[in-house]
């Protein structure tokens, strides 16, 4: 749901465990400095990816089955970590979540907690008690658009930060990947040299 009202998809929704097990990703447009708060509006440019939900006590050959699927995370510059606080059970979930990310390798990335259907919950004091237990939290309602934008400048605000500006080199003939950061980055500068392709980019 949540990626969906993100990138403004339609990709499959369904709450059951592996509804699907292939990663969905799709472009998404962050804030810009000016505090706009019109998604159509916003100038920068990252792909999102929707993994497969992790649960307790997966066994290692499935994590093996999986590791494909779960290399998204690792590769990620940030996770978001999608907790239902409505869930009694949303720490331990959490803890699930932690152990799986140790497992594949993810462990040190930047994590996001993102506590969604805050719509559903009957005490809003549990609020307080988690923002001092979680780091980088959240509160949010994908279903009812509550505080995305908060999510969106959150996002943004840790991008900005780790990656400003920096150059890629590519081999001379591969134009494939240069159109692709064209498509998902803002291209500040292009030199064509002898030995290769030198990209300045903006995330």
């Amino acid at each position: 749901t949540l990626l969906n009202i993100l990138t403004d998809s339609n990709v499959y929704v369904e709450d059951k465990l592996f509804a699907t097990l292939d990663t969905s990703t799709r472009l998404l447009n962050l804030p810009s400095d000016t505090g706009e708060k019109t998604l159509s509006r916003y100038p920068k440019k990252v792909l999102i990816s929707d993994t497969v939900g992790f649960i307790k006590n997966l066994p290692h050959d499935l994590i093996e089955s999986f590791r494909s699927t779960l290399a998204e995370a690792v590769e990620s510059d940030i996770l978001l970590n999608i907790i239902d606080v409505s869930n009694p059970n949303y720490e331990e979930h959490t803890e699930v979540v932690n152990e799986t990310l140790k497992e594949i390798g993810a462990e040190n990335k930047f994590i996001i907690n993102v506590f969604n259907k805050i719509d559903k919950l009957e005490n809003s004091e549990i609020l307080k008690d988690i923002k001092e237990k979680f780091e980088n939290s959240v509160f949010i309602s994908a279903a009812k658009g509550i505080n995305i934008s908060s999510l969106l400048d959150m996002i943004a605000g840790r991008i900005k930060k780790e990656h400003s500006e920096k150059f890629i080199n590519l081999e001379p003939d591969d134009y494939k990947r240069l159109s692709y950061l064209f498509e998902t980055t803002e291209v500040k500068e292009v030199k064509y040299l002898k030995k290769g392709i030198k990209i300045k980019i903006s995330n």
